[in-house]
């Protein structure tokens, strides 16, 4: 993960926290995350484009509604679709 996203492009938060207060968001940032509460958060209260890290036991009943990236993808993929949204999302 270090070749595509370096450290300092990440941020690993306590469970249990709000994530918002952990972020300094810019408009078309993407937030990615596994589990909709945090999500449905973020949308909420910040400018970050929410998406959903989709793996084998999360999403099962198709809940949420917006973008996606599966766990199993290969990298690029994943980096592309991260950098294809905050293009969209900035402008």
């Amino acid at each position: 993960m270090d070749k595509y996203l370096p450290k300092n492009h990440r941020i690993y938060t306590p469970v249990g926290k709000n994530k918002a207060g952990y972020i300094d968001a810019r408009k078309g940032d993407a937030f990615l995350d596994d589990w909709n509460g945090n999500l449905i958060e973020l949308d909420a209260t910040t400018q970050l484009e929410p998406v959903k890290l989709v793996n084998e036991i999360n999403d099962k009943s198709g809940s949420w509604r917006g973008a996606r990236v599966y766990f199993n993808s290969d990298c690029i993929s994943i980096a592309n679709t991260l950098y294809e949204l905050s293009l969209v999302n900035a402008a």
